[in-house]
C-alpha cells in the first residue's frame, strides 16, 4: 500500500507487558514492521507498568514525530485509581504524545478484562475512554476496540495466571494491533 508520497511511516507500539510480549512474538515469528513494507516499527513495552510509570519512561527519541503510536496501558492501574481518573490519565498521555512529541495519530487500545480481576472497573474505564475521546478535536486520538477473537475465546485468551495473553493466542492480539495501525494510517490520508 502506498500512503501518499512514498515515505516510510514511523509506527510505535507502546505500553505495558502486553506490548513487551508482542515484541517477542513479532521477533519469534519474523513479523518485523507488521509485515508492512512502508513501516518502520518500534515496539517498547514495560512489564507491570502503570500509566504514571509509562509517562515517566517516555523519551523523545522513542516517540518524537511518529506517524502512529498504538498505546496499550491501564490494566495495571485497577487498584490505584477510579475508572474516570484512569481514563483521564490515559487521554492526557495521548494528548501529550500529540502536543509535546508531535505524534500524528495516537490509537488508544481499550483495556482488556483480566479473568482474575473480574470487576466492572475495566468496563467503566473503557466507557469513559470512549466518552472522552469522542469529544476530542481534531480526531487524531482514536479508541481501538478489540473485537475479533478477544471475547469470543476467553478460555484460550489468557495464560494459566489469568493475566497475560496466552502465547498460542498472541496471533489474535498481533492481528488486532496490525488492524489498528492500518486503520490509523488510512485515516491520516
Amino acid at each position: 500500500m502506498d500512503y501518499g508520497n512514498g515515505r516510510r511511516r514511523r509506527v510505535v507500539l507502546l505500553g505495558h507487558s502486553y506490548i513487551r510480549r508482542l515484541r517477542q512474538y513479532i521477533q519469534d515469528n519474523r513479523l518485523q514492521n507488521l509485515l508492512l513494507s512502508e513501516v518502520d516499527l518500534v515496539v517498547q513495552g514495560y512489564g507491570g507498568a502503570t500509566i504514571t510509570q509509562l509517562r515517566q519512561r517516555l523519551c523523545s527519541n522513542l516517540v518524537d514525530r511518529a506517524d502512529v503510536v498504538f498505546l496499550h496501558i491501564g490494566e495495571n492501574d485497577y487498584e490505584g485509581q477510579q475508572p474516570i481518573d484512569a481514563a483521564r490519565s490515559i487521554v492526557a498521555l495521548a494528548m501529550d504524545l500529540i502536543h509535546m512529541y508531535r505524534v500524528r495519530c495516537v490509537v488508544v487500545s481499550q483495556l482488556v478484562r483480566f479473568p482474575v480481576h473480574v470487576t466492572d472497573w475495566t468496563i467503566r474505564v473503557n466507557q469513559q475512554l470512549q466518552r472522552l475521546i469522542a469529544r476530542l478535536e481534531p480526531r487524531n486520538i482514536r479508541l481501538w476496540r478489540q473485537r475479533r477473537g478477544f471475547y469470543n475465546h476467553r478460555s484460550r485468551l489468557f495464560d494459566c495466571r489469568g493475566v497475560h495473553v496466552d502465547p498460542t493466542f498472541m496471533r489474535v492480539y498481533y492481528n488486532a494491533v496490525r488492524r489498528a495501525v492500518l486503520s490509523a494510517m488510512r485515516y491520516q490520508h
